[in-house]
């Protein structure tokens, strides 16, 4: 199931929240006649498998340029990384082998917890846990994981099935991508529009 709600901006413009099943939400402001196609995309998804060519292998649309880390780093690699970059997951990498992951969700969750009753806000105890604890302290082990040649369904499958929204890519052992609940919304959302989407979407 996905729901799409939507806030109106001003103009002619929308800020739409979208949300799929395994709760993921984007709000972003984009023009009425396209958030209504991407709407329209993400609705017929969930009904049928050939608006989206989902028999395509998920190197497709996987992202390639990842940032990682060792085990052995400590947390504030992690914040750095985090600070910096607009994404949500860390892969842990030892030697080429992805051996765990580290999400914005557990890290912020480790941050805001209160050691011994201290002030949250210390930011001398922050750095302090920061600089102490490591990455394989904190780091999800036992991760699914998808060789490249798999075709998107099978993605689609997992993100249906589990509560997680990344998959580490892989050939053999060694780590070749990432592929996330948002990658299957942008891949939706540049998909090239046909007059005949334009006329259902309408109708």
């Amino acid at each position: 199931m996905i729901e799409v709600t939507f806030h109106v901006g001003r103009s002619t413009e929308l800020a739409p929240r979208i949300k799929t099943a395994d709760g993921l939400c984007q709000t972003d402001k984009i023009q009425i006649s396209n958030y209504f196609l991407l709407a329209y995309k993400l609705h017929h998804l969930s009904l049928k498998k050939n608006d989206m060519n989902v028999l395509k292998p998920v190197s497709t649309i996987m992202t390639k340029q990842l940032i990682t880390v060792d085990p052995s780093d400590r947390l504030s690699v992690v914040k750095e990384i985090f600070d910096k970059y607009n994404i949500h997951h860390i892969p842990v990498v030892r030697y080429k082998n992805i051996v765990g992951i580290v999400s914005k969700t557990d890290y912020n969750q480790f941050l805001h917890r209160s050691p011994g009753g201290a002030d949250k806000g210390d930011s001398l105890i922050e750095k302090t846990r920061l600089d102490t604890w490591k990455v394989k302290d904190l780091m999800t082990e036992g991760l699914a994981k998808i060789d490249s040649s798999e075709p998107i369904r099978t993605v689609l499958g997992l993100f249906k099935m589990n509560r997680f929204h990344a998959i580490p890519v892989v050939d053999g052992q060694e780590l070749v991508g990432m592929v996330t609940t948002f990658d299957i919304i942008d891949a939706l959302a540049n998909e090239p529009i046909q007059l005949e989407d334009y006329k259902t979407a309408k109708a």
